[in-house]
């Protein structure tokens, strides 16, 4: 946690400032254009940081709520706010929503929304353009289960197994940069609502990740 908050949560504001030197140096400025989508990849970079850190504390220290929550609109509403970094990077994203009763669950529906979106964006960063992400939400069982797969770069085999714990960082954050707070997110709340989630992957060819959670009569 040191080297985090000491190293990882200042590197974007570091990367900012240098932005910000590079551009009073003539010789070296690049347009305004560029410069604020750099200066703006920063400070985003910066406050999921921070929001995570705090999300994943207060996950650990506090109870969730528990509200009927209809798991499939949550599921939408993510696939909304994750669709234009799809779009941007030319990859086809799939859903299937095949609970006719929304897929009920017991939970915090914010905690929930954050753990989806986690999952969902991470396989989107970590596809290369022209791929492929696929969202699926059914009924197992007493369980509603979520499937996020991709034609990603995958997990080397040995790291599977810590991919969710704290601060965890994979080889593959070359291809998209990450901070190792994400599933360990994922899979406090998963945890904290009597869930399950686990990962299956290829390196080179992709990965699967499912999260299953209770599910509730209407």
């Amino acid at each position: 946690m040191l080297s985090f908050l000491s190293h990882d949560m200042k590197a974007p504001q570091a990367r900012a400032l240098a932005f910000l030197e590079a551009q009073k140096d003539p010789a070296s400025a690049t347009t305004q254009a560029n410069f604020y989508n750099h200066l703006e990849q920063c400070l985003t970079m910066g406050l999921g940081m921070i929001n995570d850190f705090i999300n994943l504390t207060r996950v650990k220290s506090f109870d969730l709520k528990r509200e009927f929550v209809l798991f499939e609109d949550v599921v939408m509403e993510v696939l909304d706010q994750v669709y234009p970094l799809a779009k941007v990077k030319d990859i086809k994203l799939v859903s299937e929503l095949q609970d006719e009763d929304g897929a009920p669950v017991l939970g915090d529906k914010g905690y929930l929304a954050r753990s989806v979106f986690n999952l969902i964006e991470n396989a989107v960063k970590y596809t290369l353009s022209g791929g492929e992400v696929n969202v699926l939400v059914c009924r197992q069982g007493k369980w509603v289960v979520l499937q996020v797969s991709d034609t990603g770069v995958g997990v080397e085999p040995e790291e599977i197994n810590n991919i969710f714990d704290d601060f965890t960082r994979s080889d593959k954050d070359s291809v998209a940069e990450g901070h190792g707070l994400g599933l360990a997110l994922v899979k406090t709340v998963v945890a904290k609502h009597g869930g399950e989630i686990y990962c299956e992957s290829e390196f080179g060819k992709g990965s699967q990740f499912t999260m299953k959670l209770p599910s509730c009569e209407l």
